[in-house]
Order: C-alpha cells, then sequence, then structure tokens
C-alpha cells in the first residue's frame, strides 16, 4: 500500500493550504510526511529481516515468504531493537500528525481537512 501511495505523492503536486502557513511549518510538514513514508517503507522490511534471522518462516496472508535476510540471532535481535524503536517512533509521529491536523481544523481554522478528505457537506445527501 506505501508503494502505490508514494507514487502518487511524488508524481502529483500537493494543493496549497489557505491562508497560507509560515516556511518553516511547511518545512516541518514535508520533512513529517517523508519521514512517515520512510518508516512505513522501512518497518516491513525490518519485520521480515529480524524474524527470518531468527529462523522463523514469514507468513504473508498465506504465502510463506522465501528466505530474503539470514543472519546471526545476534544480528537479528539488533535488527529486532531497531524495528521496535522506529515503531514507537512511528506510533508518536502518527499522532503528532493526526494533532497538527486537529489542529489545523479547530485551531488555525484553515482548510488542509477539506484538502485531504474533501469538502464537508452538512447534508444528508453525502452519506449515500
Amino acid at each position: 500500500m506505501v508503494i502505490p501511495r508514494f507514487i502518487w505523492r511524488t508524481a502529483n503536486r500537493t494543493p496549497q493550504i489557505t491562508p497560507s502557513p509560515a516556511p518553516l511549518i511547511m518545512k516541518v510538514a514535508d520533512l513529517t510526511h517523508w519521514v512517515l513514508y520512510a518508516l512505513m517503507f522501512c518497518m516491513p522490511i525490518l519485520g521480515v529481516a529480524f524474524i527470518q534471522g531468527f529462523g522463523k518462516p514469514v507468513d504473508f496472508f498465506g504465502w510463506i515468504l522465501p528466505t530474503l535476510f539470514t543472519m546471526t540471532p545476534e544480528t537479528a535481535k539488533d535488527v529486532k531493537d531497531v524495528h521496535e524503536f522506529l515503531g514507537n517512533a512511528l506510533l508518536w509521529l502518527v499522532i503528532l500528525h493526526v494533532g497538527a491536523g486537529l489542529w489545523h481544523q479547530r485551531i488555525i481554522k484553515d482548510d488542509t481537512m477539506s484538502r485531504m478528505i474533501g469538502p464537508i457537506r452538512n447534508d444528508d445527501s453525502s452519506l449515500l
């Protein structure tokens, strides 16, 4: 799921936020988005690596993945530790990301949320 989204994101420009935030805020937002993509890409690879490093098969929706990584148990533990650390970093980054979206919607009252989900309608026809 990350690869198609990444391709779409790099091929399409993001719409401007109205009113435009400060340049520093935009740089932090861009950096946050690229770090999110990097973590979403790396996490599954590291997960497969440490599981296979411990000599266990990886079941992917009923298919056993071929062994892609071989390593010592000590290295597998190190990869597992990195995987767990990055997983926690991803969790906190997602919380920050959601908080920033709510901040834009409720405090700043700009159009960030409508850029992501489309205009919010007040009529019941939008539920169909």
